[in-house]
């Protein structure tokens, strides 16, 4: 059988229970649905991850303290592994997150490795999220739709097939957003990797001055590998936000012919 290269999806527009700007949240819902958990409304979901009233129209952003551990608490609650996989517009996986002699994408990041459910979520860009029901070697829930590709219009999350655009205009203004949202996701993820290798480094210069057992140079290994890993995710990321800027600038230049 041929191998299905493009991820399948649950749509959804980020409003549920007069809601706004819950796609996340959602994707995470139409997950646990699918697996027993019916009942289970939106409201119910964010009270787990102990979400107040001022998120009820505020987009999920994992560099912000709530979000993180509303996120966590649920994947605790309910022994998730939350894969989140960074796709272009027409659903491939985008192609730096395969590796150089791989056939299959890894998920750009993970929240809480341990869980023994494995959720794989689809992002495009940094504003929406959809689950994935198929594709690739994640685990087939249902056959799902095509991902439609979404962008920020007046803070909410809108569809691009709603504007009414020259078909060569709106394929360029929606690379432009696509592109730029994703340079600003990986410069997020950059100091996310940052934090992390400064807790090790804390680690490492802590634990050199104590060490006494065999154990604590095996964990001392653990971490430098970790180390060495971070520095090189870091440096690829980095690349990659070269390579997209030059992309915008490029972009740019065709959007203002178009328009002269």
């Amino acid at each position: 059988m041929e191998k299905q290269l493009q991820f399948k999806v649950i749509n959804n527009n980020g409003c549920q229970e007069k809601l706004t700007n819950q796609c996340m949240w959602i994707s995470i819902l139409n997950y646990l649905e699918r697996k027993g958990y019916q009942d289970l409304t939106l409201m119910e979901l964010r009270a787990i991850g102990k979400l107040g009233d001022d998120s009820k129209h505020e987009m999920f952003d994992i560099m912000k303290k709530k979000f993180k551990k509303a996120i966590n608490a649920i994947a605790t609650v309910f022994d998730l592994k939350i894969n989140f996989y960074a796709i272009d517009h027409d659903g491939v996986a985008r192609s730096y997150t395969i590796p150089e002699g791989c056939i299959n994408p890894v998920p750009g990041f993970t929240i809480n490795r341990r869980g023994n459910n494995i959720v794989s979520i689809a992002q495009f860009g940094t504003y929406h999220f959809e689950l994935i029901t198929s594709g690739y070697d994640v685990e087939v829930l249902e056959d799902g739709e095509y991902y439609r590709p979404t962008i920020l219009v007046d803070k909410k999350i809108t569809y691009v097939d709603k504007f009414i655009l020259p078909k060569n205009l709106m394929d360029l203004y929606m690379l432009r957003i696509e592109k730029s949202e994703f340079v600003e996701f990986l410069q997020k993820d950059i100091k996310n990797n940052e934090n992390n290798l400064h807790r090790l480094f804390d680690i490492l210069n802590e634990t050199s001055e104590t060490i006494k057992f065999v154990e604590i140079r095996k964990g001392m290994k653990i971490e430098e590998k970790r180390i060495d890993q971070l520095l090189r995710l870091i440096h690829m990321k980095r690349n990659a936000i070269l390579q997209e800027t030059e992309e915008i600038k490029k972009i740019d230049t065709k959007i203002g012919k178009l328009e002269a």
